[in-house]
């Protein structure tokens, strides 16, 4: 029987945009749950640094390195995007963006050239296509896939394992939930 493929969930903490920083959390499983490894950093709320702090939070796992790489969307603290193909290329792992909702590509690229520094930097990021639409076990998700084909099957094959029963990937839902305990102190059930 062939083990389960390990994880690296990333997600960031709560945070407001008056906050210089957000936590930013990643979380190692073994399938959906079998938890093996938590690493903690800190990412620019609206900064341009997210792609080398989830590089670094990678670097700092102890043992073998995850097979996949997992984060909640393409932006961490707000619009700091995660460039995929960099952290592909970075950690030698195929990287998933999950979201429940599909993603708003005009408005997110509306709001990065009204609000933000360094706008051509930040769209030169976005991935390329549109999100995918997927159904993995009954849930249905929008995913942006980057060192790996990005068919229906081989998304499939890629998150079924790491579908628990929420409506996310359970390594995502517990990088959200530790996230959240890490910013506020606490946190609940509903990532």
């Amino acid at each position: 029987m062939r083990p389960a493929p390990r994880y690296f969930a990333v997600d960031d903490g709560h945070f407001t945009f008056e906050d210089d920083e957000a936590a930013l959390v990643g979380v190692l499983t073994r399938g959906a749950a079998t938890v093996e490894a938590v690493t903690v950093g800190r990412v620019a709320v609206d900064g341009l640094d997210a792609p080398e702090r989830v590089v670094e939070l990678v670097r700092r796992l102890p043992g073998a390195g995850p097979d996949i790489l997992l984060t909640d969307g393409v932006a961490l603290g707000g619009f700091n995007i995660l460039d995929l193909a960099h952290l592909h290329e970075a950690t030698g792992m195929p990287v998933v963006a999950v979201t429940r909702r599909r993603p708003d590509r005009a408005r997110m690229e509306s709001a990065i050239r009204e609000r933000l520094s360094e706008p051509e930097v930040r769209l030169g990021r976005l991935p390329k296509r549109e999100a995918t639409e997927v159904e993995v076990v009954g849930k249905r998700l929008y995913v942006h896939v980057e060192g790996t084909r990005d068919d229906l099957g081989t998304i499939q094959a890629l998150l079924g394992p790491a579908m628990g029963e929420g409506g996310i990937p359970e390594p995502l839902r517990l990088a959200h939930l530790v996230a959240t305990a890490v910013t506020r102190g606490v946190s609940g059930t509903k990532a």
